[in-house]
């Protein structure tokens, strides 16, 4: 806070003009001369308004959905990986293709298990209307319709696997296989990191790329608690970046944060 203190001064005409006096530390005097070779004037006591400053650091961000990792759910080797760190991508553009031989195998298990769906639910209806005409039992009745519906269970399931791996089931109907997946981008963006190279072999867990979209960028800042409560939504705030330039940068206050971290005692 800055405290700035107003000395008034009085000048009496009846007195000869005084070259120095002793005076507190708080006021500074000036003779009639000094007052005109400098211009100084008169002015009055009046209200005015002084920016209290705190400082604080922080970082640049982006919001959680402005950012994407890209991984895969089943591992294997790359094969095409075009891009590097700085490229802009779009939204469903190729980022990574990826081969196995499990795809296969996962290709192969749905084809069987749709043909043999079919047979099933032949089967499901056939002792239906056998049940229903009191020709076969309620067991038999029951048993098929649970094969089949424990089957198309398993075919829905082994169907959503191959659609998170960007395979077209109609294809793998009609013995269409591939060996290989494509990865593509669930946002616009940059490529802000690349995990990979040709003929890595990456798992479930591995993050292939990293994407960042930085077009709603931030600022993160951490605040002391004591100054929190002088900050509002809204709010004017003026920021440097010392590894860019000096130039001074404005931005508004959009969130503030409720928690106070126990260690630093800061609020972000």
């Amino acid at each position: 806070m800055l405290i700035l203190t107003f000395v008034s001064c009085k000048n009496e005409s009846s007195q000869e003009p005084v070259e120095a006096s002793t005076t507190n530390e708080s006021e500074i005097t000036a003779t009639k001369e000094q007052f005109e070779n400098e211009k100084m004037v008169l002015g009055k006591l009046s209200n005015q308004s002084f920016e209290q400053a705190i400082l604080t650091s922080g970082m640049i961000d982006v919001p959680p959905h402005n950012k994407a990792n890209i991984s895969t759910f089943m591992g294997g080797y790359v094969v095409k990986t075009p891009l590097l760190v700085g490229n802009r991508v779009t939204q469903g553009q190729l980022l990574v293709t990826l081969e196995n031989t499990d795809y296969v195998e996962l290709q192969q298990q749905y084809l069987e298990l749709t043909e043999q769906l079919a047979y099933l639910k032949n089967e499901f209806e056939r002792q239906k209307t056998l049940y229903d005409e009191k020709i076969s039992s309620q067991k038999n009745y029951l048993q098929a319709e649970s094969n089949y519906k424990s089957s198309l269970a398993h075919q829905n399931g082994l169907k959503k696997k191959l659609q998170m791996l960007n395979i077209n089931p109609v294809n793998v109907e009609n013995g269409q296989f591939t060996s290989t997946i494509n990865l593509y981008a669930p946002i616009d963006g940059n490529v802000s990191k690349v995990n990979v190279s040709n003929g890595s072999y990456v798992s479930p867990a591995d993050v292939i790329l990293e994407l960042v979209d930085t077009d709603h960028i931030h600022l993160e800042l951490s605040v002391f608690e004591k100054d929190i409560m002088h900050l509002k939504k809204g709010q004017t705030i003026r920021f440097k970046i010392p590894e860019a330039s000096n130039e001074t940068y404005e931005a508004e206050v959009h969130l503030l944060g409720t928690i106070i971290d126990e260690t630093t005692r800061r609020v972000k």
